[in-house]
């Protein structure tokens, strides 16, 4: 190292100078590596980012370990270093397992999210039907219109489409047993299915065999007093499809 007085060179780590006699400042004590805790809080950090910042703890880890090693006198901190490597790398190991947990966690919420996406639909086209019932003496739109006759109430292509269904000009069919019906006709409202989740397009209409349940194993089906619910595909067949049905029991038509 040179002397600061009159720069001749001397052996490192002398403590005055072999030339001029000028001691030398005492050496500042090591200091710890920034990148050892830097790989360590991001292997702590992978902990709850699913491993996300791990890799980059790992190559902090590397480099900090190196640098320790190339300059023991100014640099401390291996256990910091070592610490995050390890955890680091442990972390990372364990990153597609979380991944196997949680992506069918996040396909569930967006299916999730989709199947009421598409009740806000089926409850606007519900709404356009009544509102058309209103204009005409509690007529109910017929069966093979009823797309049409709605459409001047709810003023919007994009209700007819289901977010699961998007090649579809309408995701969406009628209960062909109300055609030719008045609200008054039917004696139980709140059973009596009007619109559900099907694949038949524009103006499609039929029964319980048009269903499509694409939501979740089920499908989204609304009713003559207007609320929506999501039905499992099991419970289909057993909703009320037929509004003059005698007894109790609303049974499906025949395919």
């Amino acid at each position: 190292m040179r002397c600061p007085r009159c720069g001749a060179e001397n052996p490192e780590g002398a403590r005055s100078c072999a030339s001029c006699g000028a001691p030398y400042p005492p050496a500042p004590p090591p200091r710890t590596s920034g990148l050892a805790i830097a790989s360590l809080v991001l292997g702590l950090l992978g902990m709850v980012t699913f491993g996300v910042t791990s890799l980059v703890g790992i190559v902090l880890g590397i480099v900090s370990l190196i640098q320790i090693q190339r300059r023991p006198d100014r640099l401390t901190g291996t256990g910091f270093a070592i610490g995050g490597l390890a955890i680091s790398a442990l972390t990372f190991m364990v990153l597609p397992i979380f991944a196997a947990i949680l992506f069918p966690v996040f396909a569930r919420a967006r299916e999730k999210a989709v199947q009421t996406s598409c009740m806000v639909n089926l409850k606007q086209l519900q709404l356009g039907v009544l509102m058309y019932c209103q204009d005409w003496d509690s007529h109910l739109p017929a069966a093979g219109n009823w797309c049409d006759a709605a459409h001047k109430y709810v003023r919007n292509d994009n209700v007819y489409i289901c977010p699961s269904l998007r090649g579809e000009r309408c995701g969406y069919a009628c209960n062909a047993s109300l055609d030719g019906l008045t609200l008054g006709d039917i004696p139980r409202p709140n059973e009596t299915v009007t619109l559900f989740d099907a694949k038949g397009g524009w103006n499609a209409a039929g029964g319980a065999e048009l269903v499509d349940p694409r939501h979740n194993g089920g499908a989204n089906v609304a009713y003559v007093d207007g609320h929506v619910k999501w039905t499992s595909e099991g419970g289909l067949d057993a909703l009320g499809w037929d509004p003059l049905a005698s007894g109790g029991q609303q049974t499906g038509p025949s395919p």
